[in-house]
C-alpha cells in the first residue's frame, strides 16, 4: 500500500462496504461543514450517523481509534448540529468511529465504535 492518502482512501472504501453490509445507507461522503469534514454520513434505520474513519497501516503511530481526539469529536458534534439545523425533521442522530488497521499480508482489522462522545474512546481499545 502506498502513501497515507491511499491508505486513507482504502480505509474509507472498506468502511463504506462494511456499513452497507450492516444495513446502513450511505448518504454522503467527505461532506464539508465550514472547516469540518465528515468522512461518511449514513442512515442506520431511522437514525442519521456521522462516521469518522481512521486507518493505520503500521504500529508506529498507535491504534487508529487512539487518533480520534476530543477536538475531532467536538468538530463532528458541531458539524452534526449544523446538519440537524438544516434538516429539522431528523429526530435521531449519532457519531460513530470506524477504525481500520491494515497489516501487510493479513486481512484488515476493523472496529466499529457506536455513539461516541467526547472522551469515550479513551476507554475503548
Amino acid at each position: 500500500m502506498e502513501g497515507r492518502k491511499a491508505v486513507g482512501e482504502q480505509g474509507e472504501a472498506l468502511a463504506r462496504h462494511y456499513l452497507r453490509h450492516c444495513g446502513f445507507t450511505i448518504l454522503e461522503t467527505n461532506a464539508r461543514f465550514g472547516h469540518h469534514e465528515v468522512d461518511i454520513i449514513a442512515r442506520d434505520k431511522k437514525e442519521i450517523v456521522f462516521v469518522e474513519v481512521k486507518t493505520r497501516s503500521g504500529a508506529q503511530f498507535g491504534t487508529p481509534e487512539a487518533s480520534v481526539t476530543s477536538r475531532k469529536i467536538r468538530n463532528l458534534e458541531q458539524a452534526l448540529a449544523t446538519y440537524l439545523n438544516r434538516h429539522p425533521s431528523i429526530a435521531a442522530a449519532r457519531i460513530d468511529v470506524v477504525a481500520i488497521y491494515f497489516t501487510e499480508g493479513r486481512k484488515p482489522r476493523l472496529k466499529h465504535f457506536r455513539s461516541v462522545g467526547e472522551g469515550q474512546l479513551v476507554f475503548l481499545s
